[in-house]
Order: structure tokens, then C-alpha cells, then sequence
């Protein structure tokens, strides 16, 4: 998978998202069980902000590759304007489950993320969903590449189900 850089902590891969990189989270064991399922972490962590290529299309499909690059330009002005990198875990976890894959997700407080969306609401006149601020800690794929792509909330309900994981009491943004 190819990757751009658009600042020091943001990238943009060719799967069509935008995410925060490079995060570090202390006490994260290297494999937990969940509901009888052995669930790997994965060897890095990021926060995907925005899925472009998805949100391009809801606001128009027939221009959606064009603004799919409006989106990646305008997340760079808008993000040096109101940086996008504090983060704070919430301890609230989701097992996704989509096809074949399943991976065990932790959600993020972003308070700049909410901002962002309201952003792109006003600017193409739009109702967009803002995508759940979340870290995909762990997956069934042992190479850890196959995670599940949350636009909203309704997905992460209709593919998560909540879940307590002892094991992840104390995480925390390592320093």
C-alpha cells in the first residue's frame, strides 16, 4: 500500500483515507482474546480521520474523483489553520466484525474532528457524517493489514458490538 505524506503526522493512502500517524499507546498487550478469539495488536497505530474517498462520493458521485483531491488539498489548508493531532483514549472498544475480517478498535477523543466536518458540511452544502475518531489495536490478520473502514456512527454499530477488555484498563498516549 502506497502512502503521501501531507504533513509530519498525517498521510493519505491509496485506500482513500486520511489519517493521523505514528501514534504510540502504552499498555497494550500483544494479543488478547475476545469472545473466544485471539485477536493480534497491530504493529502500528493511527487514527483515520476521514475516509476521502467515501465522503467524495456522498457529495457528488459523478465529480467524486475530483473532489476526492479537493478534499486532500483542503484538509492540509485546514489542518495547518487547526491542527489535528491531540488525542486522548476514551476506553470504550468495539469488536468489528465484516466479512472475514475481524479486528478489536478503541475510540478516540479528537476534539478537533467534529470542527472538521462541520467545516465540510458548510462547504459543499452537504449532511456528511463525522467518521468515529478510532485506533484499530488489534486484528484476526496476523500481518495486521486488514482493518474495517468506519464512515459513521451507524456503521460502527451495525458492524461493532461494544465490549469491556480488562486487559486495556490502563492504556494511555505513550510519551
Amino acid at each position: 500500500m502506497g502512502y503521501s505524506y501531507i504533513t509530519d503526522h498525517h498521510d493519505y493512502n491509496d485506500y482513500g483515507y486520511i489519517g493521523l500517524i505514528g501514534l504510540k499507546l502504552a499498555n497494550v498487550p500483544e494479543a488478547i482474546t475476545v469472545e473466544g478469539i485471539k485477536l493480534t495488536k497491530k504493529a502500528e497505530f493511527h487514527i483515520t480521520l476521514i475516509c476521502v474517498r467515501k465522503i467524495a462520493e456522498l457529495i457528488d458521485h459523478e465529480r467524486a474523483a475530483a473532489i476526492e483531491q479537493e478534499l486532500v488539498a483542503d484538509f492540509a489548508v485546514y489542518q495547518a489553520e487547526h491542527p489535528m493531532v491531540e488525542f486522548m483514549p476514551k476506553h470504550e472498544y468495539y469488536l468489528m466484525r465484516k466479512d472475514d475480517r475481524i479486528t478489536l478498535v478503541g475510540l478516540m477523543n479528537m476534539p478537533s474532528l467534529e470542527p472538521y466536518f462541520e467545516h465540510l458540511r458548510q462547504k459543499y452544502d452537504r449532511q456528511l457524517p463525522t467518521q468515529p475518531a478510532h485506533i484499530t489495536m488489534y486484528t484476526i490478520d496476523p500481518a495486521g493489514h486488514r482493518g474495517i473502514g468506519i464512515l459513521s456512527e451507524a456503521e460502527l454499530t451495525q458492524y461493532g458490538e461494544p465490549v469491556i477488555i480488562p486487559e486495556l484498563t490502563d492504556v494511555e498516549v505513550a510519551e
